[in-house]
């Protein structure tokens, strides 16, 4: 799978400007409760421009993402691309597992590493943005507005085991206004989110990174529950492999979709062979 989808990747994007997502999913339903084994969990490895899984790894039932991540960021050819992770992956060994691929990794910083989430907030406020960048988003009923502001955090870890490993931290506040359609009153939330990166970058290109890695989530795992209905598959003897499979079907269906993906999967499974053959699989 993962030769087919890096010849895929070689003739989408530039090898220069690549973003790789990093995210875990649950397979609900493969739960055997009969011999006692949870749902399955697996790692998938997600490039944002050309929307194509590069890789997943199965998740020992024991262990959790973290370790997987390690592994995936060992395994992968990642030199110059860019790793965007949740925070649960803000750990040493894994930007030390990033710095070793020679890639650069963007990672939320939440409680569970409350010294370095405190020594973020207090740079952030007392000390001056390097770049900042804004964008407003409007919809219905709706607008948002979000801020990344980069700071130099050199001065702030120098005396702590992270001063070899970050160099830069991102605030990113997002500011979001509601319309009530009953009543035409609006109202408002604020929230801020830290990421911590080991490399320099700019405001833009760190707001762009952070949003596009959402994508793992609306577009592989929505594709994946809704159309490929993973998530109802009652599949309890190697579930991982039968994921494998769905892998390949979505970078498929991803290099070959001019609409929808529901829609493609309904013609290549209705079309017979000669829809299959229509399709380019390289």
């Amino acid at each position: 799978m993962r030769r087919h989808a890096a010849g895929l990747l070689d003739t989408a994007t530039d090898p220069s400007h690549r973003t790789i997502s990093l995210d875990g999913k649950t397979l609900k339903q493969s739960f055997d409760s009969f011999n006692d084994r949870k749902a399955a969990q697996v790692l998938h490895a997600f490039n944002l421009e050309a929307g194509l899984v590069l890789a997943h790894i199965e998740i020992d039932e024991k262990s959790n993402e973290i370790p997987a991540a390690q592994q995936l960021l060992g395994e992968l050819q990642l030199a110059g691309c860019v790793v965007t992770l949740d925070a649960l992956h803000c750990q040493k060994k894994t930007i030390e597992a990033a710095a070793a691929a020679q890639a650069h990794i963007i990672v939320q910083l939440k409680d569970n590493q409350p010294t370095l989430l405190q020594q973020a907030a207090t740079l952030c406020a007392s000390g001056n943005p390097e770049s900042s960048d804004t964008t407003v988003t409007k919809g219905r009923n709706r607008q948002e507005t979000r801020t990344a502001d980069v700071f130099d955090a050199a001065s702030t870890v120098a005396a702590t085991e992270w001063k070899t490993l970050v160099e830069t931290v991102v605030r990113v506040t997002r500011d979001v206004l509601r319309r009530d359609a009953k009543t035409g009153l609006w109202s408002s939330t604020s929230e801020v989110a830290y990421y911590v990166a080991n490399s320099a970058t700019t405001a833009r290109q760190a707001a762009t990174v952070i949003r596009g890695h959402w994508h793992i989530e609306n577009k592989l795992h929505y594709t994946r529950d809704v159309t490929f209905c993973e998530d109802q598959s009652r599949i309890r003897h190697s579930p991982g492999i039968f994921a494998r499979i769905r892998s390949f079907a979505y970078n498929i269906l991803q290099r070959n979709r001019t609409s929808t993906f529901s829609q493609e999967r309904y013609a290549a499974a209705l079309g017979g062979l000669d829809a299959l053959l229509r399709l380019s699989f390289s």
